[in-house]
């Protein structure tokens, strides 16, 4: 069976994860890894917070959050993340860019 995959970081958490043993002979990861700076994030819950109050969003719940986040409009969202980001954050820790 040959399984073909999209994006790099995806592939290397494949590789990674005993779950997949035995699905790959090999793999080249040419545009990233599991380990790139930007797949981790200071405080996702505390921001994603913050920018639902930044939008107006009101959630009781964590899957409430973020059933109301997907039907924002991605222009909004970016209009609010200078305001989630300080200016010293690196640009690959900030997920919007």
């Amino acid at each position: 069976m040959k399984i073909i995959l999209i994006g790099s970081c995806t592939t290397s958490f494949l590789v990674l994860s005993r779950m997949a043993d035995n699905l790959f002979l090999q793999a080249i990861l040419m545009s990233g890894n599991a380990l790139m700076p930007s797949l981790f994030q200071d405080s996702p819950a505390r921001k994603a917070q913050d920018l639902a109050g930044r939008l107006k969003i009101n959630t009781i719940s964590t899957q409430s959050l973020i059933e109301k986040l997907r039907g924002v409009h991605f222009k909004d969202i970016l209009k609010h993340e200078k305001d989630l980001f300080q200016q010293d954050d690196p640009l690959g820790l900030r997920p919007f860019d």
